[in-house]
């Protein structure tokens, strides 16, 4: 099981400053995009005893079928003027390089989209101009159901803001997991899911009476 001591707690703590930076900078686009990813549990469960170890990367879902073409080079115009780049070659997925006296680091930001919509069933992407965002199975539930949380949190470089985001319901989240886990093994799908289940408020009841909103999904492994 994933512990701690398995995190470069410098590089969790960067990539928790980048998710800051990023929503507060795509806030006009707050309605459409949502956290997926191992930040979810942190983020839902911040007044949890035992503190999730959070995550080294972002992980963001977009409404492909929301937002325009004009609104996605916009979104890549904003991410550059962060900072990042886009991959060559994994187009969906943006990476920034922070340096300080301790070395270089890298965070990478993930962007994800619905299977379903716009390209057929066989594409592994969702393409809108320039812009791809990886098909994740699952990433509709997010979209369709999240919670807005509004937190004070640490940008690169020290400075506190207020943050609004939208973060995917622990329902959501443990579905996008248990698709994950059909295809991976990584010991961090099961620590997430475990900690949702022990750090959720009510309990593994609570958590099971979350997924009543998504029973008329049709989505099966």
């Amino acid at each position: 099981m994933t512990n701690h001591t398995d995190y470069d707690e410098r590089r969790v703590l960067l990539a928790r400053s980048v998710l800051a930076e990023v929503f507060r900078a795509l806030g006009e686009y707050r309605n459409h995009i949502v956290l997926v990813g191992g930040w979810v549990p942190g983020i839902l469960m911040r007044e949890a005893a035992d503190q999730h170890i959070g995550s080294m990367d972002v992980d963001i879902a977009l409404d492909h079928l929301a937002i325009s073409d004009e609104c996605y080079t916009r979104i890549s115009a904003i991410l550059t003027g962060l900072g990042f780049q886009a991959d060559p070659v994994n187009r969906y997925q943006f990476w920034r390089q922070f340096t300080d006296s301790d070395g270089t680091l890298q965070v990478n930001l993930d962007l994800l989209a619905a299977e379903y919509g716009g390209r057929g069933k066989a594409a592994r992407h969702q393409h809108v101009q320039d812009l791809a965002a990886r098909k994740a199975r699952g990433c509709d539930l997010a979209m369709q159901h999240c919670v807005a949380i509004s937190l004070e949190m640490q940008l690169p470089g020290g400075a506190l803001a207020d943050v609004a985001l939208r973060v995917a319901s622990v329902a959501a989240f443990i579905v996008m997991k248990a698709f994950a886990m059909n295809g991976r093994r990584k010991n961090k799908d099961a620590y997430d899911v475990v900690y949702c289940l022990q750090s959720y408020p009510g309990g593994t009841s609570a958590v099971a009476g979350e997924f009543a909103p998504l029973a008329s999904h049709g989505l099966t492994i």
